[in-house]
């Protein structure tokens, strides 16, 4: 276990100069991030553990035996990547960055490289410490309700601790900027950290009293859990603030204990690597078949029915493309080298329907752009959903070529949501954008407008740029006079952000240039009445000299009607599951993938599919029922109707 002694100590009033404030956040940026991906794969080691999918022998807590999925290594190198950028020109003694703390003491900091690698090291030791404070070791495999109450514990320890880190960094900032010897560690100026310490207890509330005797735990039941938690994440958290913030103030001492747990001896966490590339482990899988959600039971042995897109049919009401044109989003996409591959557009781009011939049939120009989208409707709300499709996911991070999986895959799928409120003008209220990038969510609202942070254990945050909020857009040099969301999509990987919130470690590749001379890019923009063709090479540009005008595709009968023809090898979709009152033409099997074979199989996510690395929701719950699904998250100032008028999903029209 890491243990450190902290020493307060004032922060001094000096005013920072703008390069040092801009790598401070930037750091503080990344750290979170990896803290956050550290302690998410952890979480999701230890319920695959319980659940009997990995064997009982698999040490979670150990980063060089755990079986990370190699998000950990994207974040590092983002984490290096962002820290080379922005902190450019410095010198590591500007921001006190003259040694590297404990456990990673021996790592020598002589530029920003040593830094990257310091912080690499320390965040995954302290964020794996949290893990393995308030886990220890659980049973494998577990009772249901047992591990189901290590899934709250593990939540609330994740957002808690992160919740409080976006604050203390939005604070120092400020701080940066304007000196007024505000303690940014302890601060809490707007009281959102008091809230997101409330809702620890409420997530673990949740856990069936008797599983605490049955978890090996630092909590011997409720009182003691929350406690234990909240004080591991305040721990971990406040250690991460001041390595980044005042690192001068960390004094690491061997033998101090932190926490007594009514457990036997921890296991020590292993010293982490500074590398920024990941190592992939395949982990040796049980036989026991996991228990699956009852809302989205994956059926890989089922015989598959041929089915017949021909048979269905969907009267989608008019007004709803017009709906979904005047909510449509502004697009700035990022690109990289191999541009071609970050344009959006069909999937039937090469003129058929088989999936797993798109990386090898894209085209070296790129191809046009074209979005899908469906609406639902209850008696309150209309859900937009937006989906982006693009031939290749690609990341050349290896040796700058495509790497063991995940680092490249064939298809591409993206999503987004809108969710407009109906009060009684033509097109209504736009009330909240939810976008996705790499397993996260992210809701975005008007300010002051009765929209908030959700209160339950699937809670959610509002994302909004802390710099510059969040607001709708306009374009009307190309006839875009409707204000709304402008989103970012980065390159590569194709994460969605929010426009404002580009800049973030959640939907920035690194080697994306947003805000830089190698600002380089596409703008799309919605018109009805355009015909879409591929843009040009915007190598070496700007995103703002290149518009193009996109069209949308309803989802229902160009792609829906496609959802169950599984079988053979030149079908769209792969991987069958269920999911309660949705069916296909003869058969409930729904594809969970596209279908793809180039560097990794069926590895993109059917829309419909999408889910969270937190695993709050199943496979199909966004977008088959979004109204239940946002209510889960975050909190309304109107009511919410969660009964359909339109969903052809479950067969409502």
């Amino acid at each position: 276990m890491v243990a450190v002694l902290l020493l307060s100590a004032p922060r001094a009033e000096a005013q920072l100069a703008p390069a040092q404030v801009n790598c401070r956040k930037s750091i503080g940026k990344g750290v979170r991030a990896l803290a956050d991906t550290v302690i998410k794969e952890r979480i999701q080691c230890h319920k695959l553990r319980m659940l009997g999918t990995l064997l009982p022998s698999i040490d979670c807590n150990d980063a060089q035996s755990a079986p990370m999925s190699g998000k950990v290594g994207v974040a590092k190198a983002k984490l290096a990547s962002s820290i080379q950028r922005d902190c450019a020109g410095l010198s590591p003694a500007d921001n006190q960055y003259v040694a590297c703390p404990a456990p990673c003491g021996a790592t020598m900091i002589l530029d920003y490289a040593g830094v990257a690698a310091c912080f690499m090291c320390v965040t995954e030791a302290h964020a794996g410490d949290a893990i393995t404070t308030v886990y220890d070791t659980p049973p494998a495999p577990s009772a249901p309700e047992t591990a189901a109450c290590q899934r709250y514990i593990g939540q609330a320890l994740r957002k808690y601790l992160t919740s409080r880190m976006k604050e203390q960094q939005r604070c120092q900032l400020a701080e940066d900027r304007v000196p007024t010897s505000l303690d940014c560690q302890t601060a809490d100026v707007k009281g959102r950290v008091a809230k997101a310490r409330a809702r620890v207890d409420s997530a673990i509330g949740r856990c069936d009293p008797g599983a605490f005797s049955d978890l090996n735990s630092c909590g011997a039941d409720l009182i003691a859990e929350r406690m234990c938690v909240k004080d591991v994440a305040e721990l971990q958290a406040d250690y991460l603030f001041d390595a980044v913030y005042r690192p001068s103030t960390l004094v690491p001492t061997a033998t101090a204990t932190v926490f007594s747990t009514h457990t036997a001896t921890l296991p020590p966490a292993a010293t982490p690597t500074a590398s920024a590339t990941p190592t992939e482990t395949v982990p040796p899988l049980a036989t026991e078949t996991p228990t699956q959600s009852p809302s989205a039971t994956p059926t890989s042995t089922t015989v598959l029915q041929p089915c017949n897109p021909d048979s269905e049919s969907y009267s989608e009401p008019p007004f709803y493309r017009s709906l979904a044109y005047r909510w449509a989003p502004i697009i700035i996409h990022d690109t990289a080298s191999k541009w071609n591959a970050d344009f959006i557009g069909k999937i039937n781009f090469d003129n058929d329907w088989r999936s797993n011939n798109n990386w090898d049939n894209l085209p070296s120009a790129g191809i046009a752009p074209y979005l899908y989208y469906n609406v639902l409707e209850t008696s309150t709300h209309w859900f937009i959903h937006y989906h982006t499709f693009h031939p290749r996911d690609w990341n050349n991070a290896f040796f700058g070529t495509c790497g063991p999986d995940p680092d490249c895959h064939e298809n591409d799928t993206e999503n987004l949501l809108v969710m407009v409120q109906k009060d009684g003008s033509t097109y209504g209220r736009f009330r909240v954008l939810e976008t996705m990038a790499h397993g996260n969510f992210y809701q975005y609202a008007l300010a002051g407008d009765g929209v908030g942070n959700g209160t339950g254990p699937d809670a959610d945050d509002i994302d909004n740029d802390p710099e510059r909020g969040f607001t709708l857009f306009t374009d009307t040099s190309v006839g875009v006079n409707d204000p709304r969301p402008a989103i970012y999509i980065e390159s590569k990987g194709h994460g969605i952000c929010e426009w404002w919130d580009n800049n973030g470690p959640s939907c920035s590749h690194p080697d994306d240039q947003v805000g830089t001379s190698g600002n380089d890019g596409v703008m799309y923009y919605p018109s009805e009445g355009a015909t879409p063709s591929v843009p040009p090479n915007p190598e070496g540009g700007q995103w703002y000299d290149f518009k193009s005008p996109y069209n949308l595709i309803s989802l229902w009968d160009d792609v829906w009607v496609l959802r169950s023809c599984l079988s053979g090898a030149t079908k769209t979709f792969d991987i069958p599951f269920t999911y309660a009152g949705v069916s296909g033409n003869g058969s409930p099997n729904i594809g969970k993938a596209m279908d793809g074979d180039d560097h990794a199989d069926d590895a993109a996510t059917a829309w419909w599919a999408q889910t969270d690395d937190d695993n709050n929701l199943a496979a199909g719950e966004w977008t088959f029922d979004p109204a239940a699904t946002v209510v889960r998250q975050l909190t309304f100032s109107e009511s919410v109707d969660g009964t359909y008028q339109f969903n052809p999903f479950l067969g409502i029209q």
